[in-house]
């Protein structure tokens, strides 16, 4: 029988990782995830009985990775992430599926390990200077999902008639540079009801800034944060790689940059769906954006926005990837 392998030591992979076993599976391969232990909040080990019933639902098989060395074909990762515990094996063909803005640092690492390295579009790597023969353009599988908006709100209890701002949280790291009071204040101001989505690595102390409605990693498939904004009028957002998943669901963005580094995916935000902010901002001006935004169409904004950055939105990039990897390697 045919088979591929995904070599998951983080939970965060599984939103990369199923899309593609649906698919697979479709076509009779076989899907076996090879899983190990890290030393983070997202580890697979925290949540053995969630994979599990992702394994039952989904149809793939559980190893630990201890015997990954002599694993044969094909082997998807994310990023670096358990290529560490590979040797020299040509009977191994190793392919990179790249998270978020991970892959401006973590290329160098994997760049002449990897057979493929699969990037979200040729816009950013020519933009972010990493051309290279081995990559491969067809999208990311973590958007091969469909949601149904009433599901969601029944899922998380929200109501379905109120205008939702998602709030991606900023980094500890970040807190500082920003008054966070004043975004919350003029979110309720103007009748939002708050969404607030961080990282279990990252919680929420005061109860004032869960919001609403607080989640961290609530679902890791399909992941919470899609499905946030499946249901969301606008997000908020704090300089992260959430950009990318704003322009493909097609939710408008404010974005406050606080962060100490350059600006992920910055061309995303040069589109009329997006308002920029530092740190220092004016909360008057704030509460014009919130509105501008709510109350108009930017679907010919979102549209361009894929064709020149991304993909299109119809695309399918896990079944274009299982098609490459069948005709190559099955």
């Amino acid at each position: 029988m045919k088979q591929i392998n995904f070599v998951m030591r983080e939970m965060t992979s599984v939103r990369y990782y199923i899309p593609l076993v649906i698919e697979a599976s479709k076509r009779g391969i076989k899907c076996n995830f090879l899983v190990g232990k890290c030393g983070k909040y997202n580890s697979p080990h925290l949540y053995k009985d969630v994979l599990e019933e992702y394994a039952k639902e989904y149809n793939f098989s559980i190893e630990d990775t201890s015997n990954i060395k002599n694993v044969e074909g094909v082997l998807f990762f994310v990023e670096c992430t358990g290529l560490e515990l590979l040797e020299p094996n040509d009977k191994q063909i190793k392919i990179i599926l790249t998270y978020s803005g991970d892959f401006i640092e973590q290329n160098k690492i994997y760049k002449d390990k990897a057979n493929h390295i699969c990037m979200i579009s040729k816009y950013f790597v020519d933009f972010y200077d990493l051309n290279s023969e081995k990559n491969l353009f067809f999208g990311t599988p973590k958007f091969d999902v469909e949601l149904s908006a009433n599901k969601v709100l029944e899922k998380y209890s929200l109501n379905k008639d109120s205008k939702k701002a998602l709030v991606i949280y900023p980094r500890t790291r970040d807190l500082g540079r920003i008054d966070l009071r004043d975004i919350y204040d003029s979110l309720i101001k103007h009748n939002f009801e708050i969404l607030v989505k961080t990282r279990g690595k990252d919680p929420v102390r005061k109860d004032f800034y869960k919001g609403d409605h607080y989640f961290e990693d609530t679902c890791w498939f399909p992941h919470t944060t899609i499905e946030l904004m499946k249901v969301s009028d606008v997000v908020i957002n704090f300089g992260s790689g959430a950009i990318k998943e704003c322009a493909m669901m097609g939710v408008p963005v404010i974005d406050f940059y606080i962060k100490p580094f350059r600006k992920l995916f910055a061309p995303l935000y040069e589109y009329d769906y997006a308002r920029n902010y530092t740190g220092e901002f004016n909360i008057e001006d704030f509460g014009e954006s919130l509105e501008y935004l709510t109350n108009n169409d930017f679907s010919n904004e979102f549209n361009k926005a894929r064709k020149e950055c991304l993909y299109d939105k119809d695309y399918n990039s896990s079944k274009n990837l299982i098609d490459f990897i069948e005709k190559e390697y099955l």
